[in-house]
C-alpha cells in the first residue's frame, strides 16, 4: 500500500479522482520446471588374494542431463566425463580377526543440482494496481487481529514488463566444455582387539578437491568484446569455451589468465583455480556392548585448507549451491589458508548402561575447537571496482584492508590479511543424556525414549561478523562479534512400537 495523487499517471493510465492510496499487488514466481535424467553404472569385484588379504576393486561411471520442461538443455555430461575408480583392501594381519589393516582410495563426482538450472529459468514478476477502498478487520487464531485491504477499482492492465522469460539458448550462460566437480579421498586405518570387549584403532584421511562449477564474472575475453559483465557457469581457473554472439562462433580462453579486466588500471587477469584439502587423524577406543554397558571415545585432529569451502559459503552465510560469490571478483578466492569449517580438535565420548530389562540410560559428550576468524575487506590492489559489499551475508570480500589514502584506488595503501588472522572462536561443548523405558511384557516391543540435548544449555558463539570494512578504510563496528550461537537446550520424546 502506498500514498497516491489523483490524476497522476500510473501504469499507462491515470489514478482515478478521489484516490488517496493504492494497493500494489505483486505476483512473483521464480524458476520453471526442471528435470534431471541420471544414470549410473558400477562394477565391483571382491578378490581374496590370500586367506588374509581382501581387495575391493570398483569403477563407477555417471551420466546426467539437466533440462527444462520445454526440452531445452541446460547442461549434460556423458559416461566418459564422470569415470570414478575406487580400490580398497583389508588385511587380517594375524589371521584370527584381532588385528586389521585397511585402506581405500576413490574418486567421487558431484552432479549439478537442479537449483543451478532453476536460477537461469526466468521469472514472473507482475504488478496489478488497485484503488484502496478501506480495511477489513480479520482475526487470526495465533497472530490475533489484523487488517486486510479492500481492493477497489483496478488501475490499468496487469504490468508484465518485469517478467523474464526462460532463455532458449544457454551457450553464453554455460560453458560448452563444462566438467563436473570431483573429490579424491584416501583412507588408511588400523584396528586392534585388546580382549573380547575392548579394542582400539587409528585411521588417517586425506581429501582433495581441485575443480569447481561456479558462476564467474566474465567482463573480458580476448577476441569477443560481447563479454563485458556476465556471470556464466564455468570451471574457474581452467580452459573455458563460450559462445561469442559478436563473431557467431565459439571462443576458448584460459580463465586462469583471462576473463577479468580491472576498473581503472585496465589490468587483465584470470581466476585462481579452486583448491581444498582435508587432512585428519582419528584415534578410537571401544568397549563393545555386552547387554549391560558400552563405551566409545574418540579424538580427531583435522585441518581444512583451501581457497573455497565448497558449493556453499558458511562464514559469509551465502548458501546458493554453485552460485556462491567465490568468483564474482578475483580477490574473493585469492587467499589460500584455513577454512571456516577447520575445527582442529574434536573429542567425543559415548556411553550406554542397562539398569534392568525396563530401564536403560545413555550419554554423549562432544568438544570441538572453534573455527578461524577471517577479515573481509571491500577492495584490492589496482582495481577501482568493489570486491565485496559490507553486508554480512552478501558473499564476496577481499583479503586486502585499507590503511591510508583510501579514497583513491590509485594511491591507497593496502595490507594483506591471511585467513584466520584474527584468531579463533571458542571451544564448543555439548553434553547430552537419554533414558529409555521398555514395556516389560513378552511379545510386545514398545519403547519410549526421552533425550535431552545440550543439557548444560551452553550457548557458545559459533560464527561472528567477518566483514571488516564498510568502505575502504572504514572499519565495521561489529567485526568479530557473534552472529550465530550454539543451539539451546531442547528435549525430544520418541515412542516406538514394532509389530
Amino acid at each position: 500500500m502506498q500514498a497516491a495523487n489523483a490524476g497522476s499517471p500510473l501504469n499507462g493510465t491515470v489514478i482515478p479522482a478521489g484516490t488517496t492510496a493504492i494497493v500494489d499487488a505483486r505476483r512473483y514466481i521464480t524458476g520453471t520446471p526442471v528435470t534431471t535424467e541420471a544414470q549410473a553404472i558400477y562394477i565391483e569385484d571382491n578378490w581374496s588374494v590370500t586367506p588374509n588379504l581382501l581387495l575391493n576393486l570398483g569403477l563407477r561411471a555417471d551420466k546426467f542431463h539437466n533440462k527444462y520442461a520445454s526440452g531445452v538443455t541446460f547442461a549434460k555430461a556423458d559416461f566418459s566425463d564422470m569415470i570414478a575408480p575406487r580400490v580398497g583392501f583389508s588385511w587380517d594381519m594375524k589371521g584370527d580377526g584381532s588385528t586389521k589393516f585397511f585402506g581405500n582410495a576413490g574418486r567421487y563426482y558431484l552432479p549439478l543440482t537442479n537449483k543451478l538450472a532453476d536460477y537461469f529459468a526466468g521469472s514472473t514478476d507482475e504488478h496489478t494496481y488497485y484503488v484502496l477502498d478501506g480495511w477489513t478487520q480479520m482475526e487470526h487464531p495465533v497472530a490475533g487481529t489484523y487488517l486486510l485491504p479492500i481492493l477497489g477499482q483496478q488501475i490499468g492492465p496487469v504490468n508484465t514488463s518485469n517478467n523474464v522469460p526462460a532463455p532458449e539458448d544457454f551457450r553464453t550462460a554455460v560453458a560448452k566444455d563444462l566438467k563436473m566437480v570431483f573429490q579424491d579421498e584416501f583412507i588408511l586405518g588400523f584396528q586392534q582387539a585388546i580382549n573380547q570387549a575392548w579394542s582400539y584403532g587409528v585411521n588417517a584421511t586425506y581429501r582433495r578437491m581441485t575443480r569447481a562449477v561456479e558462476d564467474a564474472r566474465i567482463n573480458h575475453v580476448e577476441g569477443c568484446p560481447w563479454y563485458s559483465g556476465d556471470w556464466p557457469i564455468i570451471n574457474p581457473g581452467e580452459t573455458t569455451t563460450l559462445w561469442c554472439p559478436t563473431t557467431s562462433d565459439w571462443v576458448t580462453f584460459d580463465s586462469s589468465q583471462d576473463g577479468y579486466i580491472a576498473s581503472g588500471s585496465g589490468a587483465i587477469m584470470g581466476y585462481k583455480k579452486p583448491k581444498r584439502t582435508y587432512k585428519a587423524v582419528e584415534f578410537q577406543l571401544d568397549r563393545a556392548w555386552d547387554d549391560k554397558w558400552a563405551f566409545n571415545a574418540s579424538y580427531l585432529w583435522s585441518k581444512s585448507e583451501g581457497n573455497m569451502e565448497g558449493p556453499v559459503n558458511s562464514d559469509t552465510g551465502y548458501a546458493d549451491t554453485n552460485l556462491v560469490q567465490y568468483y564474482d571478483h578475483p580477490a574473493v578466492n585469492e587467499r589460500y589458508g584455513v577454512l571456516f569449517n577447520d575445527s582442529r580438535h574434536q573429542i567425543k565420548l559415548r556411553g550406554s548402561y542397562k539398569l534392568n530389562e525396563q530401564w536403560s540410560f545413555g550419554s554423549t559428550f562432544s568438544a570441538r575447537s572453534g573455527g578461524p576468524i577471517t577479515a573481509y575487506g571491500v577492495v584490492w590492489p589496482n582495481d577501482n571496482r568493489s570486491a565485496g559489499g559490507p553486508g554480512e551475508f552478501s558473499g564476496g570480500g577481499s583479503g586486502w584492508l585499507c590503511v591510508a589514502n583510501c579514497s583513491n584506488w590509485a594511491t591507497r595503501e593496502l595490507v594483506y590479511s591471511e585467513r584466520g588472522a584474527f584468531g579463533r572462536m571458542p571451544w564448543v561443548y555439548d553434553l547430552g543424556a537419554n533414558v529409555t523405558w521398555t514395556l516389560p511384557v513378552d511379545g510386545i516391543d514398545l519403547k519410549a525414549r526421552l533425550s535431552v540435548y545440550n543439557l548444560l544449555n551452553r550457548q557458545t558463539v559459533v560464527n561472528v561478523h567477518s566483514r571488516y570494512e564498510s568502505t575502504p578504510g572504514t572499519q565495521m563496528p561489529h567485526f568479530g562479534q557473534g552472529t550465530v550461537w550454539q543451539s539451546p537446550r531442547y528435549t525430544q520424546l520418541v515412542v516406538t512400537w514394532n509389530f
